[in-house]
């Protein structure tokens, strides 16, 4: 008995290893739906009334039904000719190979659907979103009409049993043209129009990338996700039978040629301009310490109270870091107006940010460019709503990665999708960059300091409007780092393209190459790649130490300048409730694990390197802290006139008993209006909560967080 059940898995899964594609498509899948940014997509994709839901809900139910077409009619094309020179994977004597040969390729079809069914329907019934959880179990009925379709049309075609055709396939005279011939109409139409379709995106992709981020934006993520996957399934099943048929690794020759032409199509450039390129300026020379100088002049007091000056570290943590970072200076810069003090903005001396806190400091300060910009700036919150990752992976699927094949680099890239997607959505951000922080100290603005990672070196960059003469110059006001505006020739390009180079992590963005001015002869033609800030130093706090060693350098008897640190935590902080206690954050155990782990031997290495990786950020924030001065760590709002180190902190809401329902918060560039809710809700208790999402106050993040808000306007008011 045990043996024959065996040989019958064994049977199976031979037929399984010939559908491998197929079956890697389906485990990617499901792996997705745990994705916290696929979350967020579902309920941005649900997030809409009349028209709006229709074509939104509409386009990803056609574009899971294309993808579970092709997921099945290339399973069952495979089968159908089978693999002429891989004999005996298909026994025809045995009743579980026959099995597994006529349901298999139904059911990784239908499995596409029943992901993104179950999916939305879990989702649905977790967040209490009654548009989403209907939407979930009526296609998962679609996903059962789908398999019983795909059972019932070799009655309703009159085919022949799949055994029979199967026999076919054994014949040593059978070629592909005469394989193709014998099948059915229906699936040679089937076949055409998917490869038309497959041949065109390729073609509108590479040629026109502008019309497939417009058609990207057009759909949603889920629906370019899907289609995606419908672009490899085919082409990686063709390129495996085509291996068989010929006697030829096609994909390990495909690998080397990519891998060889990788020398020369490599064009990821950062992009210095928005659209005909001016000649690029040399940043002007004015340093550190000459912009502080400036700072202190224009902030002058008559009477003898010191200056307050506030340095803002902001974490990276993609759209989450940037709507957080920008939600919280946003509050500060409208309850310093409404209690009658000047602008926040006019006591931040510098913001250092790293990946999404560098977007959302560069928000900010385009918030507050000079009146004369003429550009209005919509709500924040509706702004982070809007969807820019859609066309960014519709562009990585149907440009970048069919790119990857030809050996002539030209055109763009999906960061410049995104980019451009910023320009659009988020106000000013097409202005040069030296416009929203500018190198003139007297203008009481603050200063982005943007964080990257040099790829060769590991070195910390930071891109920021100052002008030095040379990279030791740099080095005197900001140690072991590179000077960014060195590395890319100039301070004026895109607000986006500089907030990018500090937020490009992997396969969202690539590496951005850059062509900086040597230091010597034997720098020309050298490169520099720049990577996500986060790989260095997540905290920004290395970058906001050097600005206070500078400051207190021109201070030292410490009378003219009352320095004070804010940071924006934008990695949510886990609060638990335990039995019979209030909620709380002080999780004070962290470092328990459950008793039993996934292969703990191969996995701990790992984890505990990315674990150590990510408490080194811990270790900078807290020397940054100690460098200041006391924290502020009262909850009741109540005056703190000693603190000068002041943290806003997001925290993760998804415990229940706390807040009830609430999504965990993304890292990529979508946000949808329930994050933003569950974000917002953390700041301000005048914020209204929809009641539609379930989410309660959460009192224990405000009580945490307002206190700490007033008396940095307080601070920053004296």
């Amino acid at each position: 008995m045990f043996p024959a059940i065996l040989n019958a898995l064994a049977r199976v899964f031979g037929v399984l290893k010939l559908l491998r594609f197929q079956f890697l498509l389906v485990l990617a899948g499901t792996a997705l739906s745990f994705v916290p940014a696929i979350h967020d997509a579902w309920y941005a994709a649900a997030d809409h009334s009349g028209l709006d839901l229709l074509r939104s809900l509409s386009g990803v139910l056609a574009a899971a039904l294309a993808t579970a077409t092709g997921n099945w009619y290339t399973a069952r094309l495979l089968l159908k000719f089978g693999l002429p020179n891989s004999p005996g994977v298909i026994d025809l004597a045995s009743p579980g190979s026959m099995w597994a040969a006529e349901q298999l390729p139904r059911i990784l079809g239908s499995a596409v659907l029943v992901i993104v069914g179950g999916t939305a329907f879990a989702l649905g019934i977790y967040w209490e979103f009654a548009t989403l959880w209907i939407y979930g179990a009526a296609v998962l009925v679609v996903a059962v009409l789908f398999y019983w379709v795909l059972v019932k049309r070799r009655d309703w075609q009159s085919l022949r049993p799949v055994a029979v055709e199967l026999q076919e396939t054994q014949r040593k005279e059978a070629t592909l043209r005469t394989l193709w011939d014998e099948l059915p109409p229906v699936q040679r139409k089937i076949g055409l129009v998917l490869a038309v379709a497959i041949a065109g995106s390729l073609f509108v992709g590479v040629t026109f990338p502008e019309w497939i981020a417009w058609f990207g934006a057009k759909l949603n993520v889920l629906g370019v996700v899907l289609l995606g996957a419908l672009l490899i399934a085919p082409v990686g099943t063709l390129i495996a039978y085509l291996s068989n048929y010929s006697r030829v690794p096609w994909f390990t020759l495909l690998l080397i040629y990519v891998i060889g032409i990788s020398f020369f199509n490599e064009r990821h450039e950062v992009r210095l301009c928005s659209g005909d390129c001016p000649p690029r300026a040399a940043p002007p020379q004015r340093d550190l310490r000459a912009y502080a100088t400036q700072w202190i002049a224009a902030s002058h007091r008559d009477d003898s109270r010191r200056i307050p000056v506030v340095i803002v570290a902001t974490e990276g943590g993609g759209v989450r870091a940037a709507y957080w970072t920008a939600a919280v200076l946003d509050l500060l810069e409208a309850r310093s107006k409404a209690r009658g003090h000047a602008p926040f903005s006019r006591s931040v001396f510098a913001i250092s940010g790293v990946s999404g806190g560098s977007v959302g400091a560069t928000v900010f300060a385009a918030r507050q460019a000079p009146v004369e910009v003429d550009e209005p700036c919509e709500n924040l919150d509706g702004v982070f709503a809007t969807d820019v990752l859609s066309p960014t992976i519709a562009t990585l699927f149907f440009t970048d990665l069919p790119k990857r094949f030809i050996p002539i680099p030209f055109g763009t890239d999906r960061a410049a999708t995104l980019e451009k997607g910023w320009e659009k959505y988020f106000c000013r951000m097409k202005l040069p960059f030296d416009e929203l922080s500018p190198a003139d100290g007297s203008q009481l603005r603050p200063l982005l300091l943007l964080n990257s990672t040099a790829v060769g070196s590991g070195r910390r960059v930071v891109v920021s409007s100052l002008g030095y003469a040379t990279q030791h110059d740099f080095n005197v006001d900001f140690p072991d780092a590179v000077d960014g505006a060195r590395i890319l020739g100039t301070t004026a390009l895109p607000a986006s393209a500089a907030a990018l180079t500090s937020a490009r992590f992997p396969f969202v963005s690539p590496a951005g190459v850059a062509h900086p001015r040597g230091e010597s002869l034997d720098d020309a033609g050298k490169v520099v790649r720049l990577v996500d800030g986060g790989y260095f130093d997540n905290s920004g706090a290395m970058t906001a130490r050097d600005v206070i060693r500078v400051l207190r350098a021109l201070d030292p008897d410490r009378s003219r300048l009352d320095l004070a640190v804010l940071v924006i935590r934008n990695d949510p902080k886990r609060v638990e409730k335990p039995a019979n206690n209030e909620c709380t954050d002080d999780n004070g155990l962290d470092y328990l694990e459950g008793r039993h782990a996934l292969a703990p031997d191969a996995a701990s290495p790992i984890r505990a390197f990315f674990a150590s990786w990510s408490k080194s950020s811990d270790d900078g924030r807290r020397a940054l802290l100690d460098d200041v001065g006391k924290r502020f760590t009262r909850n009741d709002g109540g005056p703190d006139p000693d603190a000068r180190v002041f943290e806003i902190a997001l925290y993760d809401l998804r415990t229940r008993d706390c807040f009830g329902p609430s999504p965990r918060l993304p890292l990529s560039w979508l946000l949808s209006r329930q994050s933003v809710i569950a974000m917002r809700s953390q700041l301000d208790r005048a914020y209204k909560i929809d009641a539609e999402n379930g989410l309660r106050e959460p009192t224990f993040a405000i009580d945490r967080n307002d206190g700490a808000i007033n008396a940095l306007v307080d601070f920053a008011g004296r």
